[in-house]
């Protein structure tokens, strides 16, 4: 009896830590956009941002939701596969080969 309570006491510490860190994130976020909102008089939004972020929110809810069907490494895997052919679909993939290619030869040149 003491091992059951022990470990649902250690399942709820770890929840609860769980959730502080990612409520600290999202205050620390906007704190940040406030801030950088008030320098630049803007808030800076990379191209795509709003589409990636709800194909993320759409399969991450699946992933939640499905996790409890279909066992979660499989369900994991599932939604990196299609969150990656999103991005590669929508150019995005491409768009960020790009920035690699064109950042990559300015740091093997500081490094040599």
């Amino acid at each position: 009896m003491r091992n059951t309570v022990s470990l649902a006491c250690s399942d709820v510490s770890w929840r609860a830590a769980a959730a502080l860190t990612v409520l600290t994130e999202l205050v620390v976020l906007i704190l940040n956009l406030y801030w950088l909102r008030q320098v630049t008089v803007t808030t800076p939004k990379p191209f795509g941002w709003a589409s990636i972020s709800g194909a993320f929110a759409v399969l991450l809810a699946a992933a939640l939701m499905g996790a409890k069907v279909i066992p979660p490494p499989v369900m994991g895997t599932a939604c990196l596969v299609f969150f990656l052919t999103y991005l590669y679909c929508t150019g995005m993939a491409r768009e960020f080969a790009a920035l690699w290619r064109e950042q990559t030869p300015a740091a093997v040149e500081t490094h040599a």
